[in-house]
């Protein structure tokens, strides 16, 4: 989550959800992280064979979130 913080300074506050799913499949891992920021709120949720793939997973996926938002502000 420090990464995250590194590109963006203005995150309030970060919910991270680690849930299993009863299933049959190893991709039972849900890892589901949730940025409170200026403006709404950032989203991310991964599915993995294992809680670490998962939560690098939406690590990656927020980071990708924050680029767009920064690009916006930027540009205006």
């Amino acid at each position: 989550m420090n990464k995250l913080v590194h590109i963006y300074y203005k995150i309030d506050a970060a919910q991270v959800c680690l849930k299993l799913e009863k299933s049959d499949v190893n991709d039972n891992k849900i890892c589901e992280i949730r940025l409170v920021v200026p403006g709404n709120d950032l989203f991310a949720k991964r599915q993995s064979a294992t809680f670490e793939d998962a939560v690098n997973e939406a690590i990656d996926a927020l980071q990708q979130q924050i680029k767009k938002i920064k690009t916006k502000l930027y540009n205006h």
